[in-house]
């Protein structure tokens, strides 16, 4: 039977994340706004921010941007960090992370900030809500001059609705390290509350409200890394790829929410894939016998 990935990134070869080490790296590794609807105009909004456990402490609080053109409102609020950040890096027993004063090479920590906003009732449906900090990863390959551009992601909102509306969650941590030369299967693990319909799609990533990052030739939003067959299951989300050498790719994930044929919310994640070189053999399935006996 033919060999088959079956895990979305390969978490026993940190040690040659090595190249990749850098002393003047931003704290931005990636990032995704989501919201539950209190009822009358309030929302809970959560960040989750992923962080660069080389690059500086993020803090205890994030400001949050929340502004409606038909409501004539751009207001901005402070959300609160949750306990203490979570230590995400994918390890093996035995292995450490960098975070909170580790001895290993690298690490990525989970910050999931809330706030709750007020909405005036029943209007608009054109929220944005936004997030950006400076600035983006050095380390990025695919960007031109990745240290010189601002990190940006948002989430879209219609207050306008009957029954409101909660957003699709992520409930995979975006720690994307993977092998060169071999095929990838990667899911967000998206889930939608209230069982609308999700579409997802690649778009550019942003370094402000409708500005892309600048790609370095060869890349773009659709084309995020370098890679043959690189595809996304517009049901479910999944990515489909094999990369084609070793590289750091920005890639943003747009979920679009449909209830009953109508629009009603966006949310993007921003997140990096590091690719590596590896020495692992993937897992090869054997020995299965089908047949049609029945008790």
């Amino acid at each position: 039977m033919g060999v088959r990935q079956i895990l979305p990134f390969v978490v026993f070869l940190l040690s040659t994340l090595l190249i990749f080490h850098k002393s003047e790296a931003s704290h931005s590794m990636g990032a995704d706004i989501t919201y539950i609807c209190n009822g009358n105009g309030q929302y809970a909004v959560t960040l989750k921010f992923f962080r660069d456990c080389d690059g500086i402490d993020p803090g205890n609080t994030a400001t949050i941007n929340y502004q409606s053109a038909s409501c004539g409102v751009n207001n901005s609020i402070n959300l609160t960090l949750q306990g203490s950040p979570i230590d995400i890096t994918p390890l093996c027993p035995g292995q450490n992370s960098n975070c909170n004063g580790g001895v290993g090479i690298y690490g990525v920590q989970q910050y999931t900030y809330i706030g709750t906003i007020t909405l005036p009732p029943s209007c608009g449906n054109d929220w944005v809500l936004s997030y950006g900090t400076c600035c983006r990863n050095n380390a990025i390959t695919t960007l031109n001059g990745p240290a010189n551009q601002d990190f940006y992601v948002q989430a879209l909102l219609d207050n306008t609705i009957t029954l409101c509306n909660n957003s699709p969650t992520f409930s995979n941590p975006p720690t994307a390290f993977i092998c060169n030369g071999q095929n990838i299967n990667y899911n967000h693990g998206v889930v939608d509350p209230d069982g609308d319909s999700l579409v997802f799609s690649l778009g550019a990533c942003l370094q402000g409200n409708g500005m892309p990052v600048n790609y370095a030739p060869g890349f773009s939003g659709t084309a995020p890394l370098s890679a043959t067959g690189l595809t996304i299951n517009p049901v479910n989300g999944s990515l489909n790829f094999t990369p084609t050498g070793n590289q750091v790719g920005v890639l943003c994930i747009k979920v679009e929410e449909f209830r009953n044929g109508v629009k009603i919310g966006e949310v993007v994640r921003d997140m990096q894939f590091y690719v590596l070189t590896c020495t692992n053999n993937l897992p090869v399935i054997s020995g299965i016998a089908i047949t049609n006996s029945f008790l």
